[in-house]
């Protein structure tokens, strides 16, 4: 789809939600939608704020994933914001298609690969991190769930072992039996005459 085509089917769905005039009701389930998305610049007025069908603020999420050429900050923007709809905290509230649901990581896939490396923090930024955390002390919370991570990664490493060693007593077992089977099959053939 074209920006230009993007841009009027956008406005069209904007102006018929503005027509429905919806409002918050248990009936109805309903999301607020920004016309100018806050990370564009939108602002939080009743003039940019306006409550749309659930499918609807998808469809229109869609659409301005079109709106911007591939590359952009605003398309980078759009792709992360449709993403996070679909996939993020509200991902029960939205079935998608097969095709909506392969458009969507394609496109966060691309954002990713074209955005790699950018966001990395540098020396300066991780010394200010750590000077920041130096000498503060862990709540009981934060030491539990420390001492919990540390427990998963220790599980894994041992789990990890253990299947390579099993694994390689497996790939053992496996020769000497196909050594087995081979051997056999050799005699097999040989004594029908083959």
């Amino acid at each position: 789809m074209k920006p230009e085509e993007a841009k009027q089917a956008y406005d069209e769905l904007i102006a018929k939600a503005r027509t429905m005039n919806l409002q918050k009701t248990k009936e109805v389930y309903t999301e607020v939608h920004h016309v100018l998305p806050r990370s564009l610049g939108g602002d939080d007025s009743p003039e940019n704020k306006m409550r749309m069908l659930g499918r609807k603020h998808f469809e229109a999420h869609w659409l301005l994933t079109f709106m911007w050429q591939k590359q952009s900050q605003e398309h980078h923007k759009m792709v992360k914001a449709l993403h996070k709809m679909s996939f993020g905290l509200h991902k029960d509230e939205y079935h998608i298609m097969a095709d909506e649901y392969e458009h969507v990581r394609t496109l966060n896939a691309e954002v990713g690969r074209e955005t790699k490396g950018r966001h990395k923090r540098t020396p300066e930024v991780c010394k200010k991190i750590g000077d920041s955390k130096r000498g503060k002390k862990w709540s009981a919370n934060q030491r539990l769930n420390r001492q919990l991570s540390d427990a998963r990664d220790d599980v894994k490493k041992r789990r990890s072992d253990s299947h390579r060693k099993t694994y390689q007593k497996l790939r053992q077992i496996g020769f000497r039996l196909a050594t087995l089977l081979n051997i056999t099959n050799r005699n097999v053939t040989a004594d029908r005459g083959v």
